[in-house]
């Protein structure tokens, strides 16, 4: 029963340093990306714009330390790719909200927004994103 705990523990100190090495030098982990944040409106089906000048936007940063800022953006439809792209903006750290004029939308048309939270060293969150239809 000595040699397999001697050998048991011989493995760990020969092993244990590589994997600890390997985690130091950067291995890819759900740890290496912020985390996204939280959008909270529009969030849904629809948004309506009846009687409003803009459509406002708007989320929370879940963990508000070592945040650099926030990537918007609003496509036509449901396909995000940059045919379809309406808006991009940078925003700095402190932003939650974004106001978009209302003539930017068509009545009954869908949209899709999508946000990253970009950390202090410029590290991209997960990118969420939301459809909903538009009622002017």
């Amino acid at each position: 029963m000595g040699r397999y705990r001697i050998f048991l523990v011989a493995a760990l100190f020969l092993l244990l340093p590589g994997a600890i090495s390997a985690f130091e030098l950067g291995s890819k982990s759900f740890l290496d990306n912020p985390v996204p944040a939280r959008m909270l409106y529009p969030k849904g089906e629809t948004a309506s714009l009846q009687g409003k000048s803009a459509l406002e936007f708007q989320w929370s940063d879940p963990i508000p330390v070592n945040t650099g800022g926030f990537e918007f953006r609003l496509y036509k439809g449901y396909d995000s790719t940059e045919p379809n792209l309406i808006t991009k903006e940078n925003l700095d750290r402190d932003a939650g909200s974004l106001s978009v004029g209302a003539d930017k939308f068509e009545n009954g048309q869908v949209y899709t927004w999508t946000l990253k939270r970009i950390s202090d060293d410029g590290r991209k969150s997960d990118l969420v994103y939301n459809s909903f239809t538009v009622i002017k």
